[in-house]
């Protein structure tokens, strides 16, 4: 005999058996009732069920609406609403269920479903699963050891998929969006939104499509395309592999990784790293990245080991760029952050940030500018720097600069066991302090140079409107002071030939070439 539940009219705690089965008309409720094995149970559009129970061999079927249910039988065509989530046990069955927005279809190992409508909902997958369609706010999850063939991502929808998880003839429309655990790549491939037609993990994502891997191994002869709108948590490059774009490595929603976020042996161009570490080991190269630290993590650096290079690369706020022994940098630009350099740095542009000389370190060409500093401790060489108003450049002990330049309020400062060698001063000042040494500056119009007591200079070039000032105790060894009288008329120098020392009272003395 069928027990038929009409509208208006609740019952609870029903068990349907075979032989008398369960209609639920529209605007009719059943709540907290199980259908045994034999037994079904039918929902009529409008119907409602809540705290349903389906033991194997009983089903569930119909157009109504189901708020919540545990499933071991078979379940066809139902929808699921308001929150309200299916479970469906090891060997349960469902066909055809719509999963509206905000409610779950957990489909547990040993479980199928197919057919099933992802309307603003989340499925998710650890058996099989085929045939879905995922509309727009729609989400599919597809775990370890779960598989999901033929299923559609339309605009907006999303398909997850989790490493050792299997897509087979998936399809994602333009607009819809493929996100991936990754994993090996053994072909090269684009991600974020697709210009063109893309395979990848079975899945096929059309034009205007988007791909996001949360990592990625790329191997030899593989290419990886990071779009403006793609990112990576983590990222191997092996030998002869390449990650290309205007994407990003970020930091995981875990926290900064222990471990670096990419290690690369191969190349990286144009990828922008927000609070994690990258390391280029011997023989990797990096082009155009930019590295900072928006949270002020632990950690984000870009460490370039020997035999690696990087160029271009522009350090932000907490964030820094090493140059191991062996390692070459080039043109890095120090927006603010830092650079540590025992290998070598090129063409530096240090506007906020400081770079670090030392242990056999060296760097060449820098440009230092407002706010911008390089320390140049033991065994560190600083060459051809240029220094412009408020960039510095401090000699430590056992550091040596040479070939610098001082333009425009620029400063250099040198202490005990510290030298400068061959500076050029136009505008800027050098400062030398007890145990410091200078040779061979020139001082232009306009710039000064002031050795403290216990500090030394030697082959001075003091030109009109430059100042050389010698406190006592300090020691100058062949100065030569220029005075140009007026146009046209020979140039009058004064040379002192054996090392002399302005000893006199404070204030200190001061000679200016006029």
């Amino acid at each position: 005999m069928t027990i038929t539940v009409s509208a208006g009219v609740t019952d609870s705690g029903l068990k349907i058996s075979s032989g008398d089965p369960l209609l639920v008309l529209s605007g009719g409720t059943v709540e907290d009732s199980a259908v045994l094995s034999g037994g079904s149970a039918t929902l009529s559009s409008g119907a409602l069920a809540l705290g349903l129970t389906i033991s194997k061999g009983g089903t569930l079927l119909g157009a109504g609406n189901v708020e919540s249910a545990d499933v071991n039988g078979a379940v066809s065509g139902v929808a699921l609403t308001d929150s309200g989530t299916m479970t469906l046990h090891s060997g349960a069955v469902a066909s055809g269920v719509k999963v509206d927005e905000g409610a779950t279809l957990v489909v547990s190992a040993q479980a199928s479903a197919e057919a099933t409508l992802v309307s603003g909902g989340a499925l998710s997958v650890a058996g099989s699963e085929s045939g879905a369609i995922v509309e727009s706010d729609g989400d599919e999850v597809v775990s370890s050891g779960a598989v999901a063939a033929g299923d559609v991502v339309r605009s907006g929808g999303f398909l997850d998929l989790v490493a050792g998880g299997t897509a087979s003839g998936d399809r994602v429309q333009s607009g819809g969006n493929f996100y991936s655990d990754g994993g090996v790549l053994s072909q090269s491939v684009a991600i974020g939104t697709v210009t063109t037609t893309t395979v990848v993990s079975g899945v096929t994502v059309s034009s205007g499509g988007a791909i996001q891997f949360a990592e990625a191994t790329v191997l030899s002869g593989v290419t990886l395309n990071l779009a403006a709108d793609a990112g990576l948590e983590s990222l191997v490059i092996s030998k002869g592999g390449a990650v290309t774009g205007d994407g990003y490595l970020y930091e995981s929603a875990f926290g900064a990784a222990e471990e670096d976020a990419a290690v690369v042996a191969g190349s990286i161009d144009g990828v922008t790293a927000g609070g994690v570490s990258i390391e280029l080991l011997s023989g990797g190269t990096a082009s155009g990245l930019a590295i900072y630290n928006p949270d002020d993590v632990e950690l984000a650096e870009l460490q370039i080991d020997s035999g690696a290079s990087a160029t271009g690369t522009t350090v932000g706020a907490g964030a820094a760029e090493s140059v191991g022994a062996g390692a070459l940098a080039s043109a890095t630009v120090l927006v603010s952050g830092a650079e540590y350099v025992e290998g070598v740095s090129d063409r530096s542009i240090l506007s906020g940030g400081t770079a670090y000389v030392s242990s056999g370190g060296i760097a060449v060409d820098s440009i230092v500018s407002a706010n911008g500093g390089i320390y140049v401790g033991a065994q560190g060489i600083a060459h051809k720097s240029v220094v412009f108003s408020g960039g510095a450049v401090v000699v430590e002990s056992g550091g040596v600069t040479s070939g610098d330049r001082l333009v425009s309020s620029g400063f250099e400062w040198v202490s005990s066991g510290g030298a400068i060698d061959a500076i050029t001063i136009e505008g800027g000042s050098a400062f030398i302090y007890a145990g410091g040494v200078v040779s061979g500056a020139t001082l232009l119009s306009g710039g000064g140079e002031e050795i403290d007591s216990g500090g030394v200079g030697s082959n001075a070039t003091v030109e009109a409107g430059a100042r050389l000032t010698v406190s006592s105790g300090g020691l100058v060894a062949s100065a030569a002071f220029c005075c140009l009288r007026t146009a046209g008329r020979a140039a009058r120098r004064w040379r002192a030939v054996a090392c002399w020392a302005w000893a006199r009272p404070s204030p200190a003395t001061s000679r200016r070439a006029r």
